[in-house]
């Protein structure tokens, strides 16, 4: 379990044991209240809330899978937009390309949650590739709308990067967090105040509600983090495939070679 799960969970228990606590007290003293109608109306609300929260953070997972899919795209084909190139100079591109990828795979994705900017080794990668392409002749006829191509298709990968980068810091539901603990709250109470089970039975009859309560609270936060979740998360299996591919249609030690 993630710290953005683990912590939400240990906010609702914080949320409910209170809760709980309160609803016990006031049943032991004035026991059940009439409340069905409140109930029922706080329940429904509350329950179409979650449920357009879990449709918008579901949107937000779906984004940064997208994004994530473009850059493996992009890559792939900046590095089959060589062609037309003397041999060196595709080697020299292609080097430098598949250097980005490995560094987004290997250490950029298990860290950009906790960084926005990226992985330190990924943004030297990028430089080495704005180099090698900008060191492209494009005054020379025959390579000169190639490297033109290439340059462009440079910038699309530089582009789809800072998409997926931003899909993983940005959360849909981090303001709307309070909403969510409150509501908790509030329909809590107001549902074991009026429940018609004497006694500790009403626990019981709640314990189905709360449990699912607790598992979409979890889900929230592991969508809203789509790229640091355990069970639900968006893998960098894209980028793997993009690797493969391109390695398939040109297998060249030297593309595959060590990066700096």
């Amino acid at each position: 379990m993630t710290f953005y799960a683990h912590t939400s969970l240990l906010l609702l228990a914080a949320v409910l044991a209170p809760s709980i606590a309160a609803v016990l007290l006031v049943r032991r003293r004035t026991g059940a209240i009439e409340a069905g109608a409140a109930a029922g109306f706080a329940t429904a609300l509350y329950g179409m809330l979650l449920g357009l929260m879990l449709y918008s953070a579901n949107g937000h997972f779906d984004s940064a899978r997208r994004a994530a899919q473009a850059e493996a795209r992009a890559a792939t084909a900046l590095m089959l937009s060589v062609d037309g190139l003397p041999r060196d100079q595709q080697i020299a591109v292609n080097h430098d390309a598949m250097c980005v990828m490995r560094a987004v795979v290997d250490t950029e994705w298990s860290m950009m949650t906790r960084d926005p900017s990226g992985s330190p080794k990924a943004r030297d990668a990028l430089l080495r590739l704005n180099a090698t392409v900008a060191g492209l002749d494009v005054t020379n006829p025959a390579i000169g709308s190639r490297a033109t191509e290439i340059r462009r298709r440079t910038l699309d990968l530089m582009t789809t990067r800072d998409t997926r980068l931003a899909e993983a810091y940005e959360s849909t539901l981090q303001p709307l967090w309070v909403v969510i603990f409150l509501g908790a709250a509030v329909v809590t109470i107001v549902t074991g105040l009026s429940a018609k089970e004497g006694g500790r039975r009403w626990v019981l009859a709640m314990a189905p509600p709360l449990v699912l309560l607790t598992v979409v609270v979890w889900v929230l936060a592991a969508v809203d983090k789509p790229y640091d979740g355990v069970l639900i998360r968006v893998e960098p299996t894209a980028m793997q495939e993009a690797m493969a591919t391109v390695v398939a249609i040109q297998p060249d030690p030297r593309i595959t070679a060590p990066c700096p």
